[in-house]
């Protein structure tokens, strides 16, 4: 198994990232108060990346047996992901142990080293969002099945425009439960399949459930799903580029290839 690599390169979600996630849109109309508590459960992603719903599948994955444990990714500045068709999220920089990311319309965001930590910072138009992550999440790695770990999310919220703000404590489990054979836009993959929970702090309610599969051949996952106004949202790889490779010609090619598909 090896991942397909159309054109001259093709590898590589939370998943297009789209800077106008579906959820955020839609707290922006409902009002500044109800905004705030309905975006509470944006995607641990933090973006709606190239998203889709989607039924339930005909069968069960086809897993993989003999999956080495995988270590945390060696990613570089300039180093591209393309979710659906479209969207673009680009290394820029780094700051100690986190990684700034621009989008497709310039926009950018701040992660940490881990697929599985919510996004930590991020400014969307009327809103920015800020999450402090306490707890150990790097001890999931290496990836390998079975393994598991816990931390906690203090995310504060604030609409800018009418400054309302809002703090949500979340506890975090995210779980390797397996590892799967996935086929993606970008190829056939090997991957890690991790499950992340998520409960409130305040009252122990169940609040989002996300699923990645992670692909060690490329050190990024290749799909992601969670679930949204009672459907399940999934988004795809479509391609990755090395940051020496990126090239604007080169992005543009692969980009007008997927639109033609």
């Amino acid at each position: 198994m090896k991942p397909h690599t159309p054109e001259p390169l093709q590898q590589s979600a939370p998943a297009t990232y789209d800077p106008a996630p579906v959820a955020l849109a839609r707290c922006a109309l409902a009002g500044a108060a109800l905004a705030l508590a309905g975006c509470a459960m944006v995607p641990a992603g933090g973006l709606d990346d190239a998203v889709q719903s989607i039924g339930t599948p005909d069968s069960g994955p086809v897993l993989v047996s003999d999956l080495p444990p995988a270590a945390r990714p060696a990613w570089r500045n300039g180093d591209v992901f393309v979710f659906g068709r479209s969207t673009v999220r680009r290394i820029v920089s780094r700051q100690g142990d986190r990684w700034i990311w621009q989008t497709t319309d310039g926009q950018s965001y701040t992660t940490t080293g881990h697929f599985f930590v919510p996004i930590v910072d991020q400014t969307l138009p009327g809103r920015h969002i800020r999450s402090r992550i306490e707890g150990r999440p790097e001890a999931l790695w290496p990836l390998q099945a079975g393994r598991s770990v816990e931390f906690t999310e203090h995310r504060h919220l604030k609409q800018t425009v009418f400054g309302v703000e809002q703090m949500l404590e979340q506890r975090w489990r995210c779980e390797v439960v397996d590892t799967r054979y996935v086929s993606v836009p970008a190829g056939d993959f090997e991957t890690f399949h991790v499950r992340c929970a998520a409960r409130s702090a305040r009252t122990g309610l169940p609040g989002q459930i996300m699923t990645w599969d992670y692909a060690p051949a490329i050190g990024h996952y290749v799909q992601r799903t969670w679930y949204e106004g009672g459907r399940v949202r999934q988004s795809v790889l479509s391609a990755a580029l090395p940051g020496e490779l990126a090239t604007e010609a080169r992005l543009q090619a692969v980009l007008q290839r997927l639109q033609a598909d």
